[in-house]
């Protein structure tokens, strides 16, 4: 399969191909004569310097500009990463995090490992017998369970350099995805769409990132003058590690959800923290004779490939998993390298996938195929 290149990916070699013509020591052109040269922007063309520069090709002088460096000089043996993400093939969002961090980890031409069990004991067992001092940092997630809670206190005593990609709360630098919004965006589009009714389902377990995407769809309904009614809040039992679409079926309804299949509390729309507990949730309602978008709307949560691939078109809000996972390795070979004094937290947008699983209750289009922020 022939790769696409992004972007910056083609700055990148035109730029190469530039400083491999002149001799160590001269000057390319400047960052904004490429910007307009080549018609992108400078933040592009300085990602794509970036590269060069992490490769030992090219050096910026302050004051002066861009030069080609001694490429006899001798270069830094490869780092050797540990990559511990728990993920499995149809996990979507762990999946494309780690596939992030082994595509940037190959550009950078990094040695690395992928430690990668769902189960968070099997996960810390396995942790526990890796010598840590053979990396020279980590790429790392956790659910907050009590196992992961020991995976990170293993990490944080080997004073091994790590990120991790999940929301926490904690001082540990991070990459991820704002929860808050998501949550929130997720009832403002619902809302706009005249929906008042809403079953939001949460998660039992106190998870940062779920905590958040409550809160988010709670903003919604306040600032829209909405009442935030509790028993309209369903609880789901997370048993802390992925499950797949096909074991929505093994996943039991809390006995509050029976009022609302019985049609006893009143709701025209389903949405919630993560798609699998809506899917189990749709099942049930499926047997009873609902229909998607006639007898419910319906917004998950995450990034479903799947679903297309089920004829499930279900309106999503989306993360930006597999730049989340490039830019947490990134950001760590910086600091490895003396590039950056500090790995830094960063945090990235959502979007709102719009497919027609949503009905309007007011005057107004259907929802097509966009995106929103």
């Amino acid at each position: 399969m022939v790769k696409i290149k992004r972007v910056y990916e083609q700055i990148r070699d035109k730029i190469e191909q530039d400083a491999l013509s002149l001799t160590p020591g001269e000057f390319l052109s400047s960052e904004m004569s490429y910007s307009r040269m080549l018609d992108v922007s400078r933040l592009t063309v300085r990602k794509a310097v970036d590269d060069l520069v992490r490769a030992g090709l090219v050096r910026r002088i302050p004051g002066k500009g861009l030069v080609v460096s001694d490429r006899d000089r001798p270069r830094r043996p490869s780092l050797r990463l540990l990559l511990s993400l728990p993920y499995v093939a149809y996990d979507s969002d762990f999946f494309q995090v780690t596939m992030g961090c082994i595509d940037r980890a190959n550009e950078l031409g990094l040695d690395y490992r992928v430690l990668s069990y769902t189960d968070p004991q099997e996960r810390l067992d396995r942790l526990t017998q890796e010598d840590l001092s053979l990396y020279d940092g980590a790429v790392v997630c956790f659910y907050e369970s009590p196992e992961d809670d020991r995976m990170l206190d293993l990490i944080r005593r080997s004073r091994l350099p790590f990120i991790q990609v999940n929301e926490n709360d904690g001082p540990d630098p991070s990459i991820c995805a704002d929860s808050f919004n998501g949550g929130y965006i997720m009832g403002e589009y619902l809302i706009r769409c005249g929906h008042r009714d809403i079953l939001f389902i949460t998660s039992d377990r106190p998870v940062t990132s779920v905590r958040k995407r409550t809160d988010g769809f709670r903003q919604a309904l306040m600032d829209n003058d909405l009442p935030v009614r509790e028993d309209y809040f369903l609880s789901f039992a997370d048993p802390g590690d992925p499950l797949l679409p096909i074991h929505a079926e093994l996943r039991s309804l809390p006995a509050e959800a029976e009022p609302f299949l019985r049609r006893e509390k009143p709701f025209t729309a389903l949405c919630g923290y993560s798609s699998l507990p809506i899917l189990s949730m749709l099942g049930q309602l499926h047997r009873l004779g609902w229909q998607v978008p006639q007898d419910v709307s319906v917004v998950t949560y995450g990034n479903a490939p799947y679903f297309e691939a089920q004829a499930i078109p279900l309106t999503s809000v989306l993360t930006p998993n597999h730049e989340m996972g490039s830019r947490a390795v990134e950001l760590l070979y910086d600091y490895l390298t003396g590039a950056s004094e500090e790995i830094v937290s960063e945090m990235f947008p959502v979007s709102l996938s719009l497919y027609k699983s949503v009905k309007s209750l007011r005057n107004g289009p259907a929802a097509g195929n966009t995106d929103i922020s």
